[in-house]
């Protein structure tokens, strides 16, 4: 599933914002949010097709000047990243780098600050949503975008209707993320789909079709809930949201209650961890469960 968590329940500690864990540029990780694309990438990136590996002398000088722009405490062009995180953006930055994101050929050292990480945001995505804001703002844009395509995810799905507003959550952090990271144009977004774009209309359908695929030729994050059903039953996923969301830190996604049962219902991976905190009040006894 696509809507991007991290877990550390067994400490009452949980964390919903997407991340995006190291894969290789164009791959979209099991972890990173819904990517949101109307007919072209809203973010001119660079393309260049990588002919040989990065040189390791490359990347570390790339990386040092990187990691000392994005942890000074003046700097705001690195949002989600700041003085503390160093060692953690520097190992990132590394393992980017011998993927073959390609910022080490565009960054240099004579460059502001402001430039070079610029130009390492528009050469690698994950980079992009590393930097971005955490919350990321709200955005009226995402919030009808989200609104207008659950609503419509609903009517080719009817599994999908009891979470329609969990799946909105959904869509609308994974917008307001794309926003931040600059990978989606909030302004065009916010023309092509409203609340009342029809169902029919080719923006809205593409996005629906992502959802929900069209098997064989394509499988999307809720293919499994629209063909067999969600995995958990709707009573079930309420119990487990109620007991967890003690647990959870203020500002974690999971602490909404419709967010919290679409991820019940779609996560098969959680399937026996949501049904043992159903019957677990209690953090001690949540926290066993995963």
């Amino acid at each position: 599933m696509k809507a991007g968590h991290c877990w550390a329940i067994a400490s009452c500690l949980a964390c919903s914002e997407p991340s995006d864990p190291a894969s290789s540029e164009g791959q979209q990780d099991a972890e990173r949010p819904f990517f949101i694309d109307l007919d072209s990438p809203p973010l001119r990136r660079l393309d260049a097709e990588v002919t040989k590996p990065p040189s390791p002398e490359a990347c570390a000088l790339t990386c040092a000047y990187l990691t000392a722009c994005v942890t000074d405490p003046n700097d705001e062009s690195c949002k989600g990243v700041g003085p503390g995180d160093e060692e953690s953006f520097a190992l990132r930055c590394a393992e980017l780098c011998a993927l073959g994101a390609g910022f080490e050929t565009v960054v240099r050292v004579e460059q502001s600050c402001a430039e070079a990480v610029a130009l390492a945001r528009s050469a690698s995505i994950a980079l992009a949503y590393d930097c971005a804001e955490r919350p990321p703002p709200e955005s009226m844009a995402c919030r009808s975008f989200a609104d207008r395509v659950a609503t419509c995810t609903a009517n080719s799905c009817p599994p999908a209707l009891p979470i329609t507003a969990g799946i909105s959550s959904w869509l609308r952090q994974s917008c307001e993320l794309g926003v931040a990271a600059g990978l989606v144009d909030e302004a065009a977004l916010g023309a092509r789909i409203t609340v009342d774009t029809p169902c029919e209309e080719p923006a809205v359908q593409g996005q629906v079709t992502d959802l929900i695929g069209a098997p064989p030729i394509s499988v999307g994050p809720l293919t499994q809930l629209c063909e067999v059903g969600p995995a958990r039953d709707a009573f079930t996923c309420g119990r487990a949201c109620h007991n967890l969301r003690p647990c959870l830190p203020p500002r974690s996604a999971l602490r909404e209650a419709e967010y919290c049962a679409f991820v019940c219902a779609v996560d098969v991976s959680l399937q026996d961890a949501f049904s043992c905190v159903a019957d677990s009040p209690g953090c001690a006894a949540a926290g066993s469960c995963f």
